[in-house]
């Protein structure tokens, strides 16, 4: 059926021009996938201590926790402090040794340590 009415074919534009006639993937020429963020580099490794913050030369600012499945200790998460520095750690005590606390650093420091 054709549609005659001049206000409804300008809705329909208006409609094809929200959707898009095609995916981005298409228009930009690049395969599906590609768009994906790299991953940052992530390093862990494990520390018998009685305190969960480690002084480790940088200066991190605490922006969330939360409790872990099947783990009576939570996991705390940090960022650098240092402006432009994206990186990011995570601190958490094994729940099956609370005195061992692992730490995951992601990604890379663009500074060199602080100095107090």
């Amino acid at each position: 059926m054709l549609n005659t009415n001049p206000q409804q074919t300008e809705f329909q534009d208006k409609i094809s021009l929200v959707k898009g006639p095609e995916t981005d993937e298409e228009k930009s020429g690049k395969k599906k996938g590609e768009n994906r963020r790299r991953k940052l580099p992530r390093y862990a490794f494990q520390t018998r201590s009685e305190v969960d913050i480690l002084d480790d030369g940088y200066r991190w600012r605490k922006y969330g926790q939360k409790f872990i499945k099947n783990n009576k200790f939570p996991r705390s998460y940090y960022r650098c402090t240092h402006g432009g520095c994206n990186v990011k750690k995570q601190i958490q005590r094994l729940s099956k040794d609370g005195e061992m606390v692992m730490t995951t650093y992601e990604g890379m420091h663009s500074h060199q340590m602080t100095t107090l």
